[in-house]
This record gives C-alpha cells, structure tokens and sequence, in this order.
C-alpha cells in the first residue's frame, strides 16, 4: 500500500495479488487508485479518482519522485511462497 497527501488531497493505492516480480517503486496500474480531497471529505467517503484523473497522475508522478531517492533495500524483499 502506498499513500501521499499533498495540501487537501490524498491519493490511496492497494496493490492487489503477491509481490512476484513487482517493482514497489512504480505505480503502472493506477485503476484501484482511491483519491480524496481531505477539505471537503476528511471521512474519505467520496472517491473522486474517476472524476480527477490530473490529479492522481500528479500525486502518483511526485510520489514516485520521491520513492526513487529512497535507498535500495539492503535484503532481498520476501517474495511470495509457493503453495
């Protein structure tokens, strides 16, 4: 799961199914994307993704700015387990 807000808004994103292969770093797939403006909703009841879709590009493009300066983990991240 990764978060940003940014003033009065907050994008939300889930990632859905095992981590195989996954790079934690991109947000490729922005379509379960939840975006709430916290000034006017701060019960975030009111997804407005569907409705604002400059705007979770936006706060998608400065969080992946941000995720990139991070330093690389030093262990290999758990992948997911066979079953």
């Amino acid at each position: 799961m990764m978060a940003i807000r940014r003033g009065e808004w907050k994008l939300v994103k889930s990632h859905e199914g095992p981590f195989i292969d996954a790079d934690p770093g991109v947000l490729s797939d922005l379509s379960s994307a939840e975006l709430y403006n916290l000034a006017e909703d701060i019960g975030e009841t009111r997804n407005l993704a569907g409705a604002r879709p400059d705007k979770v590009k936006e706060l998608s493009d400065v969080w992946q700015r941000w995720n990139r300066q991070l330093a690389k983990p030093l262990w290999d991240p758990p992948r997911a387990r066979e079953r």
